[in-house]
């Protein structure tokens, strides 16, 4: 199972890439010319404001709602408006960003909240249905410093284009770095997850370079399965020269300088069948060395049938059984002595 990376869109673009939206653009600027007049104190030339604040408020009131029918900056679909202007205690500006939140309560039985159909903006229910909306106002201090300085007109009271782009993304640089992690965690919030195509395609390649380091770091004859129709089963195949055979049942192991792969058997483990040869015995390691370094196989000692036999068992005769003794009782006044005690007499 894949993983789904979701990751919020920027809050605002320069739609430059499609067809005709540059040269629209253009035509918006020479309508609202009078929007980059010089005000009093302001550097000008051939009627046009040269002050860096000036010329990139105007430039960001033609691009974006209501003044274009087509804005040439577009925004996330949460973003519900967006204007800029002169700070008044300040002289940078300050841009304020209206977002499309999610409740913060559950809604009862019968109301509704923002409806959002794909890249459509958020929008209220209908009028006669309950709705409670909630926004989130952003008022984030611009720099006025990073603004480009405008360049003097090619014609006398319009605007260059290449300077209200400039402009353009120097604002949008900045709004995008402060507004876009709010949208992030509306999204989560809210349960639904927009997808940045650009930034999925580089998550994609990121993991392609790690997968590709991982490879590498395995070894570069790293070992593969294959099955073939009249391949014998149990015979692996690498993308090599290198081929082993394998036993039936045995996993797949990687090629050389793999930490996972099972210890080699010891020569001496190596079991050694009946009636080998002494070249057989030295590839098994059964092999000794004399002083003179000469290898010297181990012969398993034979049990000669005649000289190693067992001695018989000898067979003694069954002793002689003896008579019982009698011992000699009182002798009776009268009676002869016998035996031993009359010889001794």
């Amino acid at each position: 199972m894949t993983d789904t990376v979701h990751i919020a869109k920027q809050a605002f673009w320069i739609d430059a890439a499609h067809g005709g939206t540059q040269e629209h653009y253009g035509e918006q600027l020479r309508r609202w010319r009078h929007a980059f007049a010089a005000m009093g104190g302001e550097p000008a030339a051939s009627g046009v404001t040269l002050d860096p604040l000036h010329f990139a408020l105007a430039a960001w009131e033609v691009a974006t709602r209501p003044v274009a029918e087509s804005p040439y900056v577009r925004t996330h679909p949460r973003v519900l408006d967006a204007t800029c202007h002169r700070a008044e205690d300040s002289r940078d500006p300050l841009a304020v960003v209206e977002l499309a939140a999610p409740p913060p309560v559950p809604l009862p039985d019968g109301w509704s909240s923002w409806r959002h159909l794909d890249e459509q903006p958020y929008a209220p229910g209908p009028d006669g249905t309950p709705t409670a909306l909630s926004t989130v106002e952003l008022r984030i201090p611009l720099t006025g410093e990073r603004l480009p300085t405008p360049t003097r007109p090619r014609a006398d009271g319009l605007p260059n284009l290449d300077d209200a782009q400039a402009s353009l993304e120097a604002f949008v640089a900045e709004l995008n770095a402060a507004v876009t992690p709010f949208l992030r965690e509306l999204d989560v919030a809210d349960g639904t997850l927009e997808t940045d195509g650009a930034t999925l395609v580089e998550w994609l390649r990121t993991q392609i370079e790690a997968d590709k380091a991982t490879a590498e770091a395995a070894g570069a004859g790293a070992w593969r399965l294959r099955h073939d129709a009249g391949a014998q089963p149990g015979v692996r195949r690498a993308t090599g020269r290198h081929r082993r055979r394998l036993p039936r049942g045995r996993p797949a192991q990687t090629g050389r300088g793999d930490p996972h792969r099972p210890a080699r058997p010891r020569r001496r483990d190596r079991p050694l069948r009946r009636g080998a040869g002494a070249a057989e015995r030295a590839r098994a390691g059964h092999v000794r060395r004399r002083k003179g370094g000469l290898p010297a196989v181990r012969r398993r000692a034979r049990r000669d049938p005649v000289s190693d036999a067992a001695p018989p068992r000898l067979r003694l005769p069954p002793a002689p059984r003896l008579a019982p003794r009698v011992e000699p009782g009182p002798v009776k006044p009268g009676e002869p002595r016998s035996g031993r005690a009359a010889d001794q007499r």
